[in-house]
């Protein structure tokens, strides 16, 4: 297994003559807009890119950034219904990619010992950061879908047409900042 961290959210802005928007991709398979939710291995240089639905990847960057959710979300809730019965989260683990779809494990100690615990990969994502538990991935996996992170923009160009409901109009990957959002309100005020 291979440690990783989340580095941020990725998406992709639309440059098509119709102002700076987001030009969000939906797969068949989701009903919500897409984005891509980055983890990064530590000490190295390969980077795992996860399609991840909006409130998902949202719910990932506010807790990075510190910021409130406003509400309870359900990683929340999980690591209060963990804490209230005694258990952890020891780590998760991303454990293969198959049919597009990422497989999880959240692996809870309890009582001395360990249980694994089948989870959507957001959901495993979600409460590993918000408890601070370590996140790892299988070797295989990094080795299929990881790639160098200073190719991230050119990979997620070529992945981005594989399943999606509509092709996209032009545009560019960049990573979800303050200073993107910023933009993109001036864009739509």
């Amino acid at each position: 297994m291979v440690e990783v961290e989340f580095e941020g959210v990725w998406v992709r802005v639309a440059r098509d003559g119709l102002g700076l928007r987001l030009a969000e991709p939906a797969a068949e398979v989701f009903r919500d807009p897409l984005h891509v939710v980055v983890l990064g291995e530590l000490h190295r240089r390969r980077a795992l890119p996860i399609w991840m639905g909006r409130p998902d990847a949202y719910a990932l960057l506010r807790h990075h950034r510190g910021m409130s959710d406003g509400r309870p979300v359900a990683a929340s809730v999980m690591a209060a219904l963990l804490n209230a019965g005694g258990a952890s989260v020891d780590h998760v683990a991303i454990n293969r990619f198959q049919a597009n779809v990422y497989s999880a494990a959240i692996h809870v100690a309890v009582e001395g010992g360990t249980a694994a615990v089948e989870a959507r990969a957001s959901d495993a994502l979600n409460l590993g950061v918000r408890v601070g538990a370590p996140m790892l991935v299988a070797e295989e996996v990094m080795s299929e879908m990881a790639f160098p992170r200073d190719e991230l923009p050119e990979r997620l160009e070529a992945l981005q047409g594989a399943g999606l409901d509509t092709p996209l109009p032009p545009g560019d990957w960049r990573p979800l900042s303050t200073e993107l959002i910023s933009e993109l309100r001036k864009a739509t005020a």
